[in-house]
């Protein structure tokens, strides 16, 4: 069968046929201009809802006409919608079925990015995911491929305050050292790639302090209260015996790419006795250039990652689910 998968949250389409096990490279996002437009309005949703519903509710339609414009002519089986329905200013799913006259399933997007680092050629039953983004950090357990079994984490609401280490890991270290940065997906020409500079910042530098200790004795697994109050704290004592700023922030990111490996190795530690063949990281934070130091575990793949690839990893699920039986325990996102 072949799955067309459209993720109308980063607003991209993809199609994973599951005889030859691959996706169809042709399709992808739909126009960069209108999606910039609505990711710097939905920023502004929150101080001005009224003011800004209805030309959100006007571009997300927009997007979705130039994804269905890209898929028409394609073959496919099934459509999966992934996205979070508190972000969705236009369901599709009536258009779509009526449009095409196929079955709709709808997918949240959660579940879509942690069943994608099933895609990796080394991944293998039972296995634990490590998932965080910017707003989630979950641990969940993947006992088979019929199977999700959430073991920690959090949960993304309206109300949630919560920052899951995906964004907080890089958005700590650009406010707390003020660095010029251009995002992925908005590109500037005057500024680096975010990851770019991580990356080189943290090759650059050395680990200064270790709070090895404090992850392990942590209640929480994913110890977000290090990387957000006490590491910061401990870096901004040590800046005094630094003469150049740019060492300084060179071992600022390599010291907390190392407080990042030790929450993956404390938590991998605590799970071994679980038989566990697969450690893998999924969700943004799988980008983190961190983790290619980190014996033991996996990253999903770079062309199934990402909210740009939020459509593959959507046809992803379509064989996830209808192929393989996909069912999901403890499922804190209903209504999916």
């Amino acid at each position: 069968m072949r799955y067309l998968g459209m993720d109308y949250g980063g607003f991209t389409v993809g199609i994973y046929d599951d005889s030859s096990k691959m996706f169809d490279h042709g399709i992808q996002r739909t126009d960069n201009a209108l999606y910039r437009a609505l990711f710097a309005l939905y920023h502004h949703y929150p101080a001005f809802p009224i003011l800004l519903k209805i030309p959100l509710k006007i571009i997300s339609y927009a997007l979705i006409r130039l994804l269905i414009r890209q898929v028409e002519q394609k073959q496919f089986d099934a459509v999966i919608l992934s996205n979070n329905r508190q972000h969705l200013w236009y369901d599709p799913s009536r258009r779509l079925s009526k449009k095409f006259g196929k079955p709709i399933i709808n997918a949240h997007c959660v579940w879509v990015y942690i069943n994608a680092a099933k895609h990796h050629p080394k991944f293998a039953y039972p296995a634990l995911v490590f998932y965080s983004t910017n707003r989630q950090d979950l641990l969940v357990y993947l006992k088979d491929r019929r199977s999700m079994h959430i073991l920690d984490g959090s949960i993304d609401t309206p109300e949630s305050t919560y920052e899951g280490l995906g964004s907080l890991t890089i958005t700590t270290w650009v406010r707390k050292l003020k660095e010029s940065v251009s995002w992925v997906g908005h590109p500037t020409a005057a500024q680096p790639n975010v990851y770019a500079l991580y990356k080189k910042r943290g090759s650059l530098g050395k680990a200064v302090v270790s709070l090895k200790k404090e992850v392990s004795k942590s209640s929480h697994v994913f110890s977000s209260h290090l990387f957000k109050e006490e590491f910061p704290r401990l870096m901004e004592k040590k800046r005094k015996e630094y003469s150049s700023i740019e060492k300084f922030k060179n071992d600022w990111v390599a010291s907390q790419q190392q407080l990042l490996r030790d929450v993956l190795i404390n938590v991998q530690k605590k799970y071994l006795n679980r038989s566990i063949r697969t450690f893998i990281i999924a969700g943004g934070i799988s980008r983190n250039p961190s983790f290619k130091r980190l014996g033991g575990w996996l990253t999903t793949p770079s062309e199934i990652s990402g909210m740009e690839n939020g459509g593959k990893a959507a046809a992803f699920m379509g064989h996830s689910l209808c192929k393989e039986g996909l069912t999901i325990e403890h499922d804190k996102w209903k209504n999916y």
